[in-house]
């Protein structure tokens, strides 16, 4: 069986692209080795398979020749949808939809082994692949796009959409090769169904390299998140605060910067246990989340201090915000234990940052110190209180 010179080339381009895409993978996994890098790079290597035995058709039985391909092509796509169970968690509850597309895989296989006169028809021959290609490429694009994220990262994007385009190509191959009643599709139905099934592999090969991108994506992003999230409020921390704050001092934001610290915290851990302490600081982390502007900068600094940058507040009105959130805290009950709960205050110390001053050019470490001179004061004039630079509250 001879295969158009054309045809024998686009294949090989497909087969160059799939190396580099498997070479791609094969340095992902030294990095970071998971069941989705894996199942993913599995999916390049069918698809390198798929194409080697289109290559190599013309020394294959041409029944064997459409067997091998589809096995190995439609396998591709499935080690794709198991690599975004996985890579999602969601391999338990979709264990049906496995089975459903096992099922769906398998039954195409048996149909062309069992019954070679199929291959003898397009349309038919066909008829037994596509929907399972519809079937599949629909529903990777339903899982990614249903994944929760505060700012969808682009290789969920690109996954959606060459779901979506592999979907649609391999419906309209459908539509197209159901008025082919021959062995193969002649002249112009020959050409489109070539091109349609070029996109459709590069979609496949593209979905199984883009879950090993978002694999690497997501965990770029966890490890940003350790870096600058405290662990146990879900504040800010230190480094991410100080970073943040340098920031809007460089853009000539005023505002004012705030230190506050929990009165008498070690007695809390020496009476209830160092638990207790991390419950209180928890829940006092929520509740300053709670009242803190949607523009003011909130972090746990260290041990039980918090900062506060507020945003556009000179030293009277840092004085009243300071004063509502202390009052605001000492009215609050703190569980530390089952059925047991305590009320706790805080010292405030505080100042303006005013960027129009002699001082416009101190570095933040000198700001910080001098709310932390004001935070002294207000523990040594007995705590429970609020003390802005040049203002008691």
């Amino acid at each position: 069986m001879q295969v158009s010179g054309e045809y024998v080339e686009s294949i090989a381009t497909l087969c160059i692209f799939f190396t580099f895409s498997s070479i791609l993978s094969a340095l992902l996994h030294r990095q970071k080795r998971s069941k989705t890098s894996l199942l993913a790079g599995f999916a390049n290597v069918c698809m390198i398979a798929g194409a080697l035995v289109i290559i190599a058709r013309n020394q294959l039985p041409e029944h064997l020749v459409f067997v091998l391909t589809n096995f190995c092509f439609e396998a591709s796509l499935y080690c794709s949808f198991l690599a975004m169970l996985y890579f999602h968690q969601l391999q338990q509850r979709h264990r049906r939809k496995q089975r459903l597309l096992s099922l769906l895989w398998l039954g195409s296989i048996l149909l062309l082994t069992l019954f070679p006169t199929l291959t003898t028809h397009y349309n038919y021959r066909m008829l037994c692949i596509l929907p399972y290609y519809i079937c599949l490429f629909g529903m990777m694009s339903w899982l990614a796009a249903r994944q929760p994220s505060s700012s969808r990262p682009l290789s969920q994007s690109i996954c959606i959409y060459l779901a979506m385009l592999g979907a649609a190509c391999s419906l309209l191959r459908l539509l197209l090769a159901w008025s082919i009643d021959s062995p193969f599709p002649q002249a112009d139905d020959s050409h489109r169904q070539t091109l349609l099934m070029n996109v459709t592999a590069v979609c496949l090969f593209g979905l199984a390299l883009t879950l090993i991108f978002w694999e690497f994506e997501n965990g770029t992003r966890d490890l940003q998140t350790l870096a600058d999230i405290d662990s146990l409020t879900g504040l800010p921390n230190r480094r991410s605060f100080l970073q943040q704050c340098r920031q809007r001092l460089q853009q000539g934001q005023q505002g004012s910067l705030l230190i506050f610290d929990i009165d008498h915290f070690k007695q809390i851990n020496d009476r209830y246990g160092h638990l207790a302490g991390d419950r209180v600081l928890r829940q006092l982390g929520e509740h300053l989340r709670g009242l803190a502007r949607r523009d003011d900068l909130l972090c746990r600094y260290g041990g039980e201090e918090f900062c506060l940058l507020l945003q556009n507040a000179d030293t009277e009105q840092a004085g009243r915000l300071a004063e509502r959130l202390r009052s605001s805290i000492s009215t609050l009950q703190f569980a530390v234990a089952p059925q047991h709960t305590l009320q706790i205050t805080i010292s405030i110390g505080g100042v303006a940052l005013n960027l129009n001053t002699a001082t416009a050019q101190l570095p933040l470490e000198q700001w910080l110190e001098q709310a932390d001179r004001q935070l002294y004061q207000a523990k040594n004039q007995g705590r429970n209180r609020a003390i802005i630079a040049g203002m008691t509250a």
